[in-house]
């Protein structure tokens, strides 16, 4: 019982003489710390209102030489600067692409602030030489970039 109690003693000091060192050879100090959470993030409208979601645009029909456009407006609901690029993808069918030009009047490294917008217009042209393609179909992915 003896070895126990003196034992436990010696673990308390050992103890208490570590933690006591280690408090006195060590300090704490407190930061604060406070920042701001930046989204980046682009809309597109059908309408100058920005009330009507852009989902899908019809190109309707078109013949080979022909320019088909589509007005929208890009909106930034993001909290900084943006720039757009656009990119296209699964299209239908896959030979399409070689067929159908895709462009828009955005001029390159253009910034759209936070909670602006801008009208756009994106222009299809069918090469004259088509054929094979009666329809076809394609995603257009907008891209917005943390701008200047």
């Amino acid at each position: 019982m003896m070895r126990k109690k003196v034992a436990a003693i010696l673990l308390l000091v050992f103890l208490g003489a570590f933690f006591g060192a280690y408090g006195l050879s060590n300090t704490f100090i407190s930061i604060a710390s406070s920042g701001r959470i930046v989204t980046i993030g682009v809309e597109v409208y059908e309408d100058a209102d920005l009330t009507l979601a852009l989902l899908e645009i019809d190109w309707g029909e078109l013949e080979p030489g022909d320019i088909g456009s589509k007005s929208f407006w890009a909106y930034n609901n993001g909290s900084v600067p943006i720039t757009l690029s656009f990119n296209t993808s699964s299209w239908l069918p896959t030979n399409a692409e070689a067929y159908l030009d895709l462009t828009w009047n955005y001029a390159a490294g253009a910034v759209i602030g936070p909670s602006e917008s801008l009208k756009l217009t994106f222009s299809l042209y069918v090469h004259p030489d088509i054929s094979g393609i009666v329809d076809f179909s394609f995603i257009i992915t907008i891209v917005g970039t943390k701008g200047r």
